[in-house]
């Protein structure tokens, strides 16, 4: 009888362990999980700012070298209307179409509108979520 017990006991400390690790593993594997998709909207806040900035090199390349003062100037340089709303802004609705986009439909802030594309030191899009200036 006494072998009985410590077989019973030594399989009840064997699923012991294995829950607790497997809760351990749980824990961190959404953690790690939680990092990578940050960084990953990372980096598809920065992507689309940078496609914003070339929508607005070749909005200004046809207007004297001058960058847009708003973002319906860039409706036929960007396709998609989506890519005014960061990726890290959960809260924000996309506008219907590019007419009734106004700024408060947008996660970027054009900072400098109507800029000379000459004046490099100058900043043109900053997003409001993350910070990030281009």
């Amino acid at each position: 009888m006494k072998i009985l017990g410590n077989t019973v006991l030594f399989a009840v400390a064997s699923l012991v362990v294995i829950f607790g690790f497997g809760a351990w593993m749980a824990f961190h594997y959404s953690e790690v999980k939680a990092r990578v998709d940050k960084r990953d909207e990372f980096q598809r806040c920065v992507n689309q700012m940078h496609s914003l900035g070339i929508g607005g090199q070749l909005w200004a390349a046809d207007h004297e070298g001058k960058f847009p003062s708003n973002w319906q100037c860039l409706s036929n340089e960007v396709s998609d209307l989506r890519i005014v709303v960061c990726p890290g802004d959960h809260a924000r609705r996309f506008a219907a179409n590019w007419s009734a986009l106004t700024d408060a439909d947008s996660s970027y802030q054009i900072v400098s509108p109507g800029v000379v594309e000459s004046e490099t030191n100058v900043v043109f899009l900053r997003c409001l979520i993350h910070g990030f200036v281009g």
